[in-house]
């Protein structure tokens, strides 16, 4: 539980406003081999609004890198 809220508070700090690779690798391995860990209701909604959020950023600097790149041509 504790180690899905730090997930969601990094994924949220605005410090965080480009993809942080470790972040998100942080979260796949979480997602991927721990998440049936997370078997209390709350734990579960925690770690879901973890994915959201990681998502989330990922795609809009995804959007931002395209649009950079729209300037550049």
């Amino acid at each position: 539980l504790n180690y899905a809220q730090k997930l969601v508070e990094m994924c949220t700090d605005k410090k965080f406003s480009n993809a942080d690779t470790m972040l998100y690798t942080t979260l796949s391995v979480t997602v991927n081999y721990f998440a049936n860990d997370f078997v209390e209701p709350f734990d579960v909604q925690i770690l879901e609004e973890a994915k959201l959020v990681c998502l989330t950023k990922m795609f809009l600097a995804i959007q931002a890198d395209k649009q950079d790149l729209k300037l550049v041509n």
